[in-house]
């Protein structure tokens, strides 16, 4: 785990000892503090490692902090620390009716409920080389888990959906480089699979505070990538000049002191390129977090590209080079994208982004099977989901009908599509699978797109 030696602790800002105790499992020390690192991910925030809703920053279901669970790896409790850092109580609203809101939330009810899902999560556990990270979106992102069901079509979704497309637009135009990438508030890691994984490939670091999206990230998405959990809040838990890049997506907007985070990213990734995607314009409602005009954005960030994510969109699905926006353009769109100390780059003509990977059927996708063909009808997983991403309907076709056969001719135009999108090799279960993908001949490929389209 070389990347350990690019941290600091976020308190004393001092240099990091590391003492491993088991492969993935270890304590980090510093002259003020000790700090857990559990499965590979270190931990350096003194929050209880829990799940935190990332629009408000609040924990909805608060665990263990980082002191009990250094005690846990001291006593060679490795799973039982692990188990702590996904654990994740189900709230039980139709108790709630039947015996009160009092007596339903007592400590007899609630330890009953926590014993409930750990034995849920140790059977989890047992089975992890089985499972899928879409397995695991839907065990541990339900309606009655502490992110609601929206966090799991937010994550499961994902490769395919409008504000992905447009960040790619302009992860395309970074670089490759020996030092690592900075991707903050990094999610499940989405973007760390791309970054790896293109031709022009990039080690990458990704910070969340959300132990359970890094651990998914980690071991289903991007293994090859490095997760550390931590809050932006605290500072950066990085050495000075870390990184060749620093990148930002669904996030920025929702951090209030964002020239404190500006002033550590520069810290850590000095006059290098950084792109912030989906920020949001206080100008256009509806609006969370702390929005601010296009102007507040761009004060902080002399220079910087300005542009709107329609157009960024467009520009990817065309294989153009991402064009920015004045000023009063962005201010006509709700969300934004800007990019620093660094240019758009003309669009790759021999690689799709989001074509990087093991290539299935995009999961927006009801698919069923008749005879030889196979028959994809779009389905919004939710109103709330169509509301946000309504955008997929003007790139992916509502309903198709192919054959096997044209599977394996009509890769290229599938991509084009969308239909047909890369994921990581532990992503889900796809029942087509990547063998059955050729690649189009290019005299055949307008005939397709024509065919695909009727």
């Amino acid at each position: 785990m070389h990347f350990l030696r690019r941290l600091r602790c976020p308190a004393c800002r001092e240099p990091l000892l590391y003492m491993e105790r088991r492969t993935g499992y270890g304590i980090l020390a510093c002259r003020c503090d000790r700090w857990p690192v559990i499965d590979r991910i270190p931990i350096l925030h003194r929050r209880p490692v829990g799940y935190f809703e990332h629009t408000t920053g609040e924990a909805r279901s608060p665990g263990a902090d980082h002191r009990e669970l250094t005690k846990l790896i001291e006593a060679d409790r490795y799973e039982e620390a692990l188990a702590q850092c996904l654990l994740s109580p189900k709230s039980m609203p139709s108790l709630s009716r039947l015996i009160g809101w009092s007596l339903s939330h007592s400590k007899l009810v609630l330890g009953m409920q926590r014993a409930l899902a750990m034995s849920t999560l140790r059977g989890i556990l047992r089975r992890r080389l089985e499972l899928t990270a879409t397995d695991l979106f839907e065990l541990l992102c339900t309606p009655t888990s502490p992110l609601g069901d929206g966090a799991r079509e937010y994550f499961i979704y994902r490769f395919g959906q409008p504000r992905h497309l447009a960040a790619l637009a302009l992860l395309e135009s970074l670089p490759a480089a020996p030092e690592p990438v900075l991707d903050l508030a990094c999610g499940a890691g989405h973007f760390d699979h791309y970054l790896q994984q293109r031709r022009a490939a990039t080690p990458v670091i990704g910070c969340d505070i959300n132990f359970f999206q890094l651990w998914i990230a980690k071991h289903w998405i991007s293994p090859q990538s490095d997760f550390v959990c931590a809050d932006l809040r605290d500072g950066l838990p990085f050495v000075d000049s870390a990184f060749s890049a620093a990148v930002c997506s669904d996030a920025y907007h929702y951090l209030a002191d964002r020239r404190a985070l500006l002033a550590e990213v520069e810290r850590c990734a000095p006059r290098r390129p950084l792109i912030l995607t989906r920020v949001g314009n206080l100008e256009l409602g509806p609006n969370e977090g702390y929005e601010s005009s296009i102007d507040e954005y761009l004060a902080p960030m002399p220079g910087a590209h300005v542009f709107h994510e329609d157009g960024l969109l467009r520009d990817y699905l065309v294989r153009r080079a991402p064009r920015p926006a004045t000023p009063a353009e962005a201010c006509e769109h709700k969300w934004v994208s800007f990019m620093r100390n660094a240019q758009p780059a003309a669009a790759s003509t021999t690689e799709w982004p989001h074509a990087v990977g093991r290539l299935v059927l995009n999961p927006i996708y009801k698919v069923t099977e008749e005879r030889d063909r196979l028959l994809l009808q779009y389905h919004f997983p939710s109103a709330w989901f169509a509301f946000e991403n309504g955008q997929m309907l003007t790139y992916l076709p509502r309903r198709l009908s192919v054959s096997r056969a044209d599977l394996r001719v009509a890769a290229e135009a599938l991509v084009r599509q969308t239909v047909l999108i890369g994921v990581p090799e532990g992503y889900n279960d796809d029942a087509v699978g990547a063998a059955e993908f050729g690649t189009l001949p290019a005299a055949a490929e307008r005939a397709v797109t024509a065919a695909l389209k009727r």
